[in-house]
Order: C-alpha cells, then sequence, then structure tokens
C-alpha cells in the first residue's frame, strides 16, 4: 500500500499535477457587512463541545492534531463574523488570472483575514443553522475531507437542538467524552456578547397596531409588551421589551460542569 502511493505520487510530480486550492486564488466581493455578533452567539456555547468531540472520536485523530498545528485556540479567539447582504467568489486561475470562475455564495471563511462570512438570509432563519454548521464545521478539517466534515456539522446539529439536562446521555451515544482531562492543550473558546434587554418606544395609535419583531443577537426574541392607560385613549405610544433567548446548550453549563479545576479555561 505504502509503495502504492509513492508511485501515485511519484506520477503526480512527473506530470506536475497539482491540487486545485494550490492552482487558484479566491477572491471575495461582499455588501452591506455588518456586526456578525448573531452567529458569535450561535457558535459560541458548542465550540468546547466540538473540541471534546473531536479529541474523543478516532475519526478525527488527524484532524484534531491539524488544529494544534495551526493553533486553533488562538484562530477561534481572534476570528471575526460578519453577515452581509450579498456574497460572490472569484477563483482566479494563478497560470492565467484572466480565467476564473465567478458564483455566489452563503458562506466563506476568509483564512488569511480570519473573518467568516454569512448570509444574512442564512442567519435570520433558523431552518439554514444546518448550513452554518455545515460551513463552520470546515474551519476544524483539513484538505477539504467531506466525510469529516458532514461527521462534524452533524454533530453540531445535534447538539444545538439538544437539551441541557441530557447532555451526559447525548455524550454517551455519540461516544465522547465529556471531561476536558488533558491540562496541556488549549480549551477553544470564541467570545460571546448577548446584550442586556433593548428596549425603545415608538408612536402608534389606538388601532391597527403592526409589529416586525426581528432577530436580536441571532435567535427569534420573545415580544412582552405594556400598554399604558391603551385603552382609555390616554396615551399613544407603547413600551415594548425584546429579550434574548440564548441556545439550549450554554458555555455557562458547559464552565460549571465540566471545566472543574480548570481554572484558565474561561475569563
Amino acid at each position: 500500500m505504502i509503495l502504492f502511493f509513492f508511485l501515485v505520487l511519484t506520477f503526480f510530480n512527473l506530470c506536475d499535477i497539482k491540487s486545485l486550492s494550490s492552482s487558484i486564488t479566491i477572491e471575495h466581493i461582499i455588501e452591506n457587512p455588518s456586526n456578525g455578533i448573531a452567529i458569535q452567539n450561535l457558535l459560541s456555547p458548542l465550540i468546547p463541545y466540538i473540541q471534546l468531540f473531536m479529541k474523543s472520536r478516532s475519526e478525527f485523530v488527524d484532524a484534531y492534531q491539524w488544529t494544534k498545528t495551526i493553533n486553533m485556540s488562538s484562530i477561534l479567539l481572534n476570528i471575526q463574523f460578519q453577515i452581509v447582504d450579498y456574497l460572490q467568489l472569484i477563483y482566479r486561475l494563478k497560470s492565467d488570472l484572466s480565467i476564473c470562475i465567478i458564483q455566489e455564495e452563503k458562506s466563506y471563511y476568509d483564512k488569511n483575514q480570519m473573518i467568516f462570512y454569512i448570509h444574512r438570509e442564512w442567519i435570520e432563519q433558523s431552518k439554514h443553522y444546518r448550513d452554518i454548521f455545515h460551513s463552520f464545521a470546515r474551519i476544524f478539517i483539513p484538505n477539504y475531507n467531506h466525510q469529516l466534515i458532514r461527521l462534524l456539522a452533524n454533530f453540531i446539529n445535534l447538539l444545538y437542538n439538544e437539551e441541557e439536562n441530557n447532555l451526559e446521555i447525548f455524550a454517551k451515544y455519540q461516544h465522547f467524552d465529556l471531561e476536558f482531562k488533558d491540562l496541556n492543550d488549549s480549551p477553544w473558546q470564541i467570545s460571546s456578547t448577548l446584550k442586556p434587554i433593548q428596549y425603545f418606544q415608538p408612536k402608534i395609535g389606538k388601532k391597527n397596531i403592526f409589529f416586525r419583531i426581528k432577530m436580536i443577537e441571532g435567535y427569534t426574541s420573545p415580544l412582552f409588551s405594556r400598554f399604558p392607560d391603551l385603552e382609555d385613549g390616554k396615551s399613544d405610544q407603547i413600551e415594548i421589551f425584546i429579550t434574548d433567548r440564548p441556545p439550549k446548550i450554554t458555555r455557562h453549563v458547559f464552565e460549571e460542569k465540566f471545566f472543574k479545576g480548570h481554572s484558565h479555561c474561561f475569563l
């Protein structure tokens, strides 16, 4: 088997056959970029479990070692997230820059600038969270191993939809260890900035009241309202309070249960 791979590699070198990624450059064009805190808050609680899953599963041995060589913990601390209204990728042939393929995309990770772009459509509709997880999983897998990317993306999707009080059973079912045992290994984390309750006072009339509930911090926000003296016409204003709904898996639960004694994990 080793001889076979050696002969194949020799053949590729003789024919000057290169991988596609080494033969092209990728440029991106975006429109209306905005702060990606919604993506950040969506992914942040899941990151520690992604690391534990990859550390525990034999399929990811090589991939996890690769994450160490590129200092994944540092990348995740410095990664930026942006939501865009339009994303276009231009694939140019290095040997002839006039030859290119232009394609619209919904996500893109610029590894040089460490920016993860997501189309606004994906973050505003929870049905596309699976697509976000699949795109994000690529960051952790070298050489575009599609089988491992699908496996990791599926795990992230299942994890996101799992209840907090069922994590131990979930970990057993997924065959990964919930305890971070290697003190020499750097825990993965990305910052999360869940803002406090937001408040505003739009003017409205007594009849035909319409609301447009937006996505706040990436989660569908429950609406709590108070109508002061609206019935008797003493006020033409309404106070609306919008609160964030955190994902089912929270960072607090992870810190409390699984990082006991590992004081430098989270600040």
